[in-house]
C-alpha cells in the first residue's frame, strides 16, 4: 500500500476514533496481530492485546472506564515504506502524557501497532 494511503487511512481510524466508531478500527486490524500500549504498571490500559475482543474491550474498554472525557489529538503522521508513525497526546482533560506511535501497515490492515510515551507521569490519572 503506497505511503499516502497508509497516511489516509490512520487519519480515517483516528476520526473514527474521535467519533466512538470502534468497528471501524477493529475491522482494519489484521487476523494476527499485536497492539501495544506501554505504560507504567498504574495504566489500567496499558499492555499487549492479541484479538479484536481483547482490543476492544482490554485496551478500549479499559481506557473509556477510566478515562472520562478524554480525547486524542495527533499532531504529526509520518510515513515511511509500510509504516506510519504520529506524534499525539491524550487530552484527559488538558494535556495528558504526551506519545508517538509506530503503526506496520499490511496490506491496509494493521498488524503491529505501538504506543510508547515519551514521558510518564508518575501522577497518570486514573479517571473513574
Amino acid at each position: 500500500m503506497p505511503e499516502q494511503e497508509n497516511l489516509d487511512l490512520i487519519r480515517r481510524l483516528y476520526e473514527a476514533f474521535g467519533k466512538g466508531d470502534l468497528d471501524t478500527i477493529i475491522d482494519h486490524l489484521a487476523s494476527q496481530f499485536v497492539w501495544r500500549f506501554d505504560a507504567p504498571s498504574t495504566v489500567p490500559f496499558a499492555g499487549d492485546f492479541k484479538t479484536p475482543d481483547e482490543v476492544r474491550r482490554g485496551f478500549f474498554g479499559t481506557l473509556a472506564e477510566t478515562q472520562k472525557d478524554q480525547a486524542l489529538k495527533p499532531e504529526e503522521f509520518i510515513a515511511q515504506d509500510d509504516k506510519v508513525v504520529l506524534n499525539n497526546y491524550a487530552l484527559i482533560p488538558g494535556p495528558g502524557p504526551k506519545t508517538v506511535k509506530v503503526i506496520n501497515m499490511n496490506a491496509g490492515k494493521n498488524p503491529r501497532s505501538e504506543g510508547l510515551p515519551l514521558y510518564a507521569s508518575p501522577a497518570w490519572p486514573s479517571r473513574k
